[in-house]
């Protein structure tokens, strides 16, 4: 007691001349902000509840039983809160009464493990601080309560993190100086943000028994130069490492298996990975690695997202293992200095624009495995500038027309052809018609699209899938990004098949087409060109319910003559007549329209 009341005398007597800011407090979390003079200091701290101890720290019970410091009066350059006082732990620092001197005094810190809540490092600036020993093992529990913990206090240069702390608090080093930080075997978990524009940190090595990586953990570390990954964090998650500019080595881990949306983007001077036990590269995970020169992609790989590795500009190779199965749209692309590319057996698609402007690749291997390729995947690759003008064909796949076009050109696609890729033949003006033969399965979204010479066009029976805008559209006079449909196209396709759907769908004109590929006419349930009196047979056979080999679709289509819904003996007896060379009312023996 008595050195208790000394310490307060000498505050006393020290604060004489000295008027500063005090927060009140009580047990809520509610503060106001009183000017307190060193006369009323000792009346204010016990009108708010406080007691003093022996070294000098203002405390009060909490309305859950532990202990709050509100305050310290000692002299201490090393200040180290107590685990307990009077044997009951303490939760919460505040330090709402404490002097401006006390700010300028302390160069180091200690917070024990007991600690939850440091709400004094986000409310109270210590200008000299350089040092902090952190052994709070449970301050996660919510954003206020640690989130940007020190980014308060300009001089911090060093964390030591207490060898019983297992998770590494949000925003702990948000907006700091600190340069090291040395992480124990204890931790488990990294939480989000928790190391986010630490901007002095020169290097980090993740402990074996780290599991959990948050997101954004380093996110904006522009000093950050070395990173080893431990063993035991599994997925590296989005942004992880986002804007770290001076990244120059990373290592991962054996056990990291998945790499996260933008994890490494715009890591601009990284100039080498390898993917050990990788299994997925999210998309945008090394986007604007600019000085990437190589890329280790290890068997076990079996994803690669979308923009992966899109303006990786100094990548010479980046050879896909055989496990890989799936490829995102522009996972390559701009990748100027890659020297070839090689798709593996497992990958089906190469999707949009994968490897264009790879100005350098002049090898481009496509398995026949692979079954689409997708828009401008090959653009402005060495190989690409070197095949003839006209259509390119990789094994099966209609690719693209190069070149200009002639005049009133038709397009023969050939025979064995299984599938036109995307926007093939997009802005060809001197197209004027394309023959898809029988075994075409698919027509790509906007294969044909913005070619307004081609006023129709004759699909086959083969071909089910008929991407969005693939016939029939113009740019729009108005408009000309947009685009609108073709005045008077006309489909001509099998009944009930793509052609059809694909008509229907854009409100193209329908003109059916019998086995022989000419179009299917009035009368003619048959199909063999010729209105006669075996179809009126057909439809009569078919009006008593008779099994006929003709399809249903068709007998309604062409053998409703009359119009009125139904194939019935009036319809046969008019085809009769027809076949009789009498006059009927109806177009009997021509194409439906």
């Amino acid at each position: 007691m008595k050195k208790t009341l000394s310490i307060l005398l000498t505050v006393i007597m020290l604060l004489s001349c000295v008027s500063y800011t005090v927060t009140a407090a009580n047990t809520s979390d509610d503060i106001t902000t009183t000017s307190l003079t060193a006369d009323d200091t000792i009346s204010q701290l016990t009108l708010f509840g406080y007691q003093f101890n022996d070294d000098g720290f203002a405390y009060q019970q909490r309305e859950n039983g532990t202990i709050e410091i509100g305050g310290y009066i000692g002299t201490e350059e090393n200040l180290v809160f107590p685990d307990t006082i009077n044997d009951i732990p303490v939760t919460m620092v505040r330090l709402m009464y404490s002097s401006d001197e006390l700010k300028s005094r302390v160069k180091a810190i200690t917070i024990p493990e007991s600690v939850t809540n440091m709400e004094f490092l986000n409310t109270y600036k210590f200008d000299n601080l350089e040092t902090v020993y952190f052994n709070a093992i449970n301050c996660y529990e919510t954003a206020v309560n640690c989130s940007k913990a020190f980014a308060n206090h300009p001089k911090i240069d060093t964390i030591y993190i207490g060898d019983k702390v297992e998770i590494i608090p949000q925003g702990l080093c948000q907006e700091t100086c600190i340069t090291h930080i040395e992480l124990p075997d204890s931790l488990r978990e990294i939480k989000p943000n928790a190391f986010m524009h630490c901007n002095y940190l020169e290097q980090i090595v993740i402990p074996d028994h780290v599991t959990v990586l948050g997101e954004k953990a380093f996110y904006g570390c522009d000093r950050l130069k070395n990173a080893v990954i431990g063993d035991g964090v599994t997925d590296i998650g989005l942004k992880t490492f986002y804007y770290s500019n001076q990244l120059e080595s990373v290592s991962f881990g054996a056990g990291v298996e998945n790499i996260g949306e933008s994890a490494f983007e715009l890591c601009s001077v990284l100039k080498m990975i390898d993917t050990k036990n990788i299994k997925t590269i999210g998309q945008y995970a090394f986007k604007k690695c600019s000085a990437l020169e190589h890329a280790e992609l290890r068997e076990g790989l079996t994803e690669i997202g979308e923009s992966a590795f899109v303006d990786c500009t100094e990548m010479t190779e980046a050879t896909l293992p055989d496990t890989l199965t799936d490829l995102g749209s522009y996972a390559f692309l701009n990748c100027y200095k890659l020297t070839s590319v090689v798709i593996p057996d497992g990958v089906t698609t190469v999707p949009s624009m994968c490897f264009a402007y790879c100005k350098s690749a002049a090898e481009v291997i496509v398995p026949e495995t692979v079954s689409y390729i997708g828009k401008w995947a090959f653009l402005d690759t060495a190989w690409y500038n070197t095949q003839p003008d006209g259509e390119i064909y990789i094994n099966d796949i209609l690719y693209t027309y190069k070149g200009e076009m002639p005049e009133s050109y038709v397009c023969e696609v050939k025979k064995g052809t299984e599938s036109i890729s995307p926007s093939a033949f997009e802005s060809q003006s001197n197209l004027v018609g394309v023959s898809i033969p029988e075994g075409v399965q698919s027509v790509g979204q906007f294969a044909f699209v913005y070619c307004p010479e081609l006023r129709s066009v004759s699909l086959p029976s083969s071909l089910f899938k008929i991407g969005i805008g693939a016939f029939g559209y113009v740019a729009n006079p108005k408009n000309p990004s947009k685009y609108v449909k073709v005045d008077g196209f006309t489909v001509y396709g099998y009944i009930d098949s793509g052609a059809q759907k694909y008509a229907e769908s854009g409100k193209f004109a329908f003109v059916p087409i019998s086995e022989t590929g000419d179009p299917l006419c009035l009368g003619d349930v048959d199909e063999d060109g010729d209105t006669s009196i075996v179809d009126a047979t057909w439809i009569q056979r078919a009006n008593v319910q008779m099994q006929i080999p003709i399809a249903e679709i068709v007998m309604l289509t062409c053998g409703d003559v009359d119009g009125d819904g139904e194939a019935t003996v009036i319809d046969a007896t008019l085809v009769q007549r027809y076949d009789s060379y009498l006059a009927t009312p109806y177009p009997i023996g021509k194409p439906l329209t």
